[in-house]
């Protein structure tokens, strides 16, 4: 197909497709407010809304590429086929045509949004193989029914460039899927950490202050008063306080430890560590012969 035929058709190719896409959405917001609802409130099974609207997406766009590779084409090329490879680039190259280089372009970026959508409709998809397998079954059925009913070559060019397309569609869905991902890892281990940070590092403050009246006191050969000793002690529950509501809020893996104890976040593993050894953590306060880094 001339890159002349495929400007020429676009405008009159897109009404159908956004008739049918915005069919596809009444339908759509029907089912939400007819069933979707009822079934939600009622906790039973359902068909996620999200891949009601891909999947709406996903028929125009194969509604889409029918027409424009398919239908309305006339019946001048039966049987006829181009089985060399790349012969389309080097024809392009020897011709100096920039509109042969850039139909083999399109037929590249006309594959690329079944190579983004599949992955996000089927889970299967996700596996490159299956998303090959439909990729290449697709390209294969187009320029079969176009070499048959005569509405254009079989061209093993177009396998290769739709192929590509759907491939880098593919790649480029993990590449976002990846970056998405690793975003909200890298959030959650700074929430964790900010969690951490906070409280620790008042913490960290309470024993060296803690630890610097315990060694003049020490130096004196004196113990520290009872209502010094009481007011540490209370400044230490009422930090862990403040950084159990901190790591209770902390994501973790919905798992289970080889003890049969749900997994904790590193500032909540930390936390209740203090929590169960306040007592051996903060002794050096009442008995000289506890150091300080003993814990």
């Amino acid at each position: 197909m001339g890159i002349d035929e495929i400007y020429n058709n676009l405008h009159s190719l897109m009404l159908p497709v956004i008739v049918i896409i915005g069919i596809e959405f009444v339908l759509i917001g029907l089912y939400f407010f007819l069933y979707y609802r009822n079934r939600q409130s009622e906790g039973k099974p359902r068909t996620g809304m999200k891949k009601l609207f891909l999947g709406a997406l996903f028929i125009g766009y194969v509604v889409f590429v029918l027409q424009l590779t398919m239908f309305g084409r006339g019946n001048s090329h039966f049987l006829e086929m181009s089985l060399h490879p790349f012969s389309s680039y080097i024809e392009a190259w020897n011709k100096y045509s920039l509109r042969d280089l850039q139909n083999c372009i399109f037929n590249i970026i006309m594959f690329i949004p079944m190579g983004i959508l599949l992955p996000l409709i089927s889970r299967k998809c996700n596996a490159f193989k299956w998303l090959l397998l439909i990729v290449v079954s697709s390209t294969l059925f187009i320029e079969t029914y176009q070499t048959l009913s005569g509405s254009g070559l079989f061209e093993l060019d177009d396998i290769i460039n739709n192929t590509l397309g759907g491939i880098l569609g593919y790649q480029l869905y993990r590449l976002v899927s990846s970056i998405v991902h690793n975003k909200k890892v890298r959030m959650k281990s700074l929430r964790g950490n900010l969690a951490i940070l906070e409280w620790a590092t008042q913490m960290k403050e309470l024993l060296q202050e803690s630890w610097r009246l315990a060694k003049f006191a020490r130096q004196d050969g004196t113990k520290l008063p009872e209502d010094v000793i009481e007011t540490m002690k209370v400044r230490y529950d009422g930090i862990l306080e403040h950084g159990k509501n901190e790591w209770e809020k902390d994501p973790v893996r919905a798992k289970i430890g080889p003890r049969g104890r749900k997994v904790k976040s590193k500032a909540a593993n930390l936390g209740m560590r203090f929590l169960t050894h306040k007592e051996s953590i903060l002794r050096f306060l009442w008995d000289a012969n506890i150091p300080f880094d003993n814990n």
